[in-house]
């Protein structure tokens, strides 16, 4: 009786804090690229113009000291599915990712074997 409250009290203090995250997440997100975002867009706009493959090695290419395949992908699709590159769908993207591996990291930090 006693795990079961603390666990549903764990659970819903998470999702209080995912809420309260992904509220001001979504009164301050806007559509404007900032810093690293001009490379994506430089990315989208030089894919279009080139073939397949050269378009496939530049997804894979180096951005800094980084391969950022993942985040390219999605630009890419945005771009593809809407006819412009959002900022706004990135920095959700990039959250939703986030907090994807959050909640893998506490998977594995709790599991008991």
């Amino acid at each position: 009786m006693k795990k079961a409250l603390i666990t549903s009290l764990g659970i819903s203090g998470v999702l209080v804090i995912l809420y309260l995250y992904l509220t001001k997440l979504d009164q301050f997100a806007l559509n404007v690229p900032h810093w690293d975002d001009h490379a994506i867009r430089v990315f989208v706009n030089s894919f279009s113009k080139n073939n397949l493959w050269e378009g496939l090695i530049s997804v894979f290419s180096f951005h800094n000291e980084h391969i950022i395949a993942l985040t390219r992908l999605f630009a890419l699709s945005d771009f593809w599915l809407t006819d412009e590159l959002n900022f706004r769908d990135m920095i959700y993207f990039g959250n939703a990712l986030l907090i994807l591996l959050a909640g893998i990291f506490f998977v594995f930090l709790f599991r008991t074997d």
